[in-house]
């Protein structure tokens, strides 16, 4: 367990999602051994199927189950790779996440609904940060005045202890003009933060706080399936590809450090898919289809 973890650090995996991994993991090793197992020879695809079943019954958030499934199914392929003893097939065992676990974006009309729908002064400017910027929540909550270059249309976000820059939209710079003019400066106290969000107690907002707009905003636009405010970056990163951005140009808007990370935030969404097949797939083009697969 401990090469492997090493191994992570050295492919560039970052101090938190390592402690992650070994909390995961040795929590595996606990339940192998009270199964009785004494060595990885003995490890069996039921002790993974029991294992991860608890790992997720544990879970509270979706989230959580998928984070654990996944670095459960990255331990095992690498031992796997590296260890003649583990059945290869374990891996494979580990249920695959199915599309509802996996966050997903927001359609055109979704968007349309959510900037429409009015609701609390801060979720139109939550909602422009997110969709037009990519921008994360903690990101979206940390933001502070001095991050802000309204002339220039950008602003430097940190979070983790990583800086980036992103790109506003007109109508963010626009409404957080509006904000400071009206909102925040009612709801500024004496030694209030000087992020650009504040909430009515005249502090900061934390990522719950943003995530429960965007789901109070959902509710008011009438939109019934569960929603995060994370759809909103997926929505941002999926638009770019959608309307023929370089994979390159999306990981660098994105402030992802690898680009097989972008990937996952690039998954078409439904109605583009289809389009594309009637586009460019003559079993699937509309009026023309049956004819030009029978020649």
């Amino acid at each position: 367990m401990a090469e492997f973890l090493a191994w992570q650090e050295s492919q560039g995996v970052s101090a938190g999602p390592v402690r992650t991994t070994a909390t995961i993991l040795n929590r595996f090793v606990l339940a192998v051994m009270k199964a009785g197992r004494q060595g990885w020879e003995e490890v069996t695809p039921e002790d993974v199927r029991k294992f991860m079943a608890a790992e997720e019954r544990s879970a509270r958030h979706w989230n959580t189950k998928f984070q654990r499934r996944s670095k459960m199914r990255r331990f095992l392929a690498w031992m796997a790779g590296t260890c003649a003893t583990l059945p290869p097939q374990a891996p494979s065992n580990i249920r695959q996440p199915k599309m509802s676990d996996v966050d997903k974006t927001f359609t055109a009309g979704e968007i349309r609904a959510l900037r429409e729908a009015g609701g609390k002064p801060p979720i139109q400017l939550v909602i422009e940060l997110g969709y037009g910027s990519g921008m994360r929540a903690g990101e979206i909550a940390g933001l502070e005045q001095g991050q802000v270059d309204a002339a220039r249309r950008i602003a430097v976000v940190r979070l983790k202890g990583r800086t980036r820059m992103v790109h506003l939209t007109s109508r963010a710079v626009e409404l957080i003009a509006a904000w400071n003019r009206t909102q925040r400066r009612q709801r500024a106290r004496p030694g209030s933060p000087g992020t650009v969000l504040l909430t009515r107690q005249g502090t900061s907002p934390s990522n719950k706080d943003v995530n429960r707009w965007i789901q109070e905003q959902a509710l008011r636009a009438g939109i019934k399936r569960r929603v995060t405010s994370h759809m909103m970056r997926h929505t941002f990163g999926a638009e770019l590809m959608e309307h023929g951005a370089q994979i390159e140009t999306i990981s660098r808007l994105m402030g992802h450090a690898d680009e097989r990370t972008t990937r996952r935030y690039t998954v078409a969404r439904p109605e583009w898919a289809e389009a594309q097949l009637e586009k460019f797939h003559p079993a699937h083009a509309k009026g023309r289809g049956s004819k030009e697969v029978s020649k």
